[in-house]
């Protein structure tokens, strides 16, 4: 005869066997609140993760993750909003540093199309277009000492140096290949680098 309850007791000791459908609040040896279902850090009603600090983390299946607001608080720090376990947020910084930093991300790539990514409380910005250093109208690195131009993560201008330091030093870059600059040669240079750009697309 088959004994159910031997084997039903069986199936319930071995938790590798058993999903459960709503998550375990744990407290760790820190003091800290964890949430967890099927061993991965998982809450839709809140944080995953309250620090006795008062730092908060949202997760959802082991990821972070929050739609309505940032998956990180740091409390007195930074906020970082995140989407399916990566940077990410559409209407604004995904990183917000309480110093004034800024950095914008689009599934886990900086990205920014109306102004630089990167905008750090010292005044440093850098633009990047799909996690890629990238602007056509300017430098996209902008440093209290130093400018930069980039295309496609590259060091690339034709209009003058793509590197201008404070200290008057200046770098010529095509397609991020360095040039020794001369004046009687730079436009066929120019011409030269765009008619590879052409044959290589």
């Amino acid at each position: 005869m088959i004994n159910l309850e031997s084997i039903a007791s069986k199936i319930a000791s071995n938790h590798t066997y058993i999903t459960s459908s709503s998550p375990e609040m744990i407290i760790n040896k820190y003091g800290d609140k964890e949430w967890y279902l099927n061993e991965l850090l998982h809450r839709e009603d809140g944080p995953a993760v309250e620090n006795t600090n008062g730092n908060k983390s949202w997760w959802i299946n082991g990821e972070l993750h929050r739609k309505d607001g940032p998956a990180i608080e740091y409390i007195n720090d930074r906020k970082e909003w995140f989407i399916n376990g990566k940077l990410h947020r559409e209407d604004g910084p995904a990183v917000e540093i309480t110093n004034g930093s800024k950095s914008w991300f689009i599934n886990g790539e900086l990205h920014r199309e109306d102004g630089p990514a990167i905008e750090k409380s010292n005044g440093d910005k850098e633009w990047y277009l799909y996690g890629k250093r990238h602007r056509i109208d300017g430098p996209a690195v902008e440093r209290k000492n130093s400018k930069e131009w980039y295309l496609n993560d590259q060091l690339h201008r034709e209009d003058g140096p793509a590197i201008e330091k404070s200290n008057g030093d200046k770098f010529w870059y095509l397609n991020g290949k360095k040039i020794k600059y001369n004046p009687k040669t730079w436009d066929q240079k120019v011409k030269d680098c765009k008619i590879d750009n052409i044959m290589n697309a």
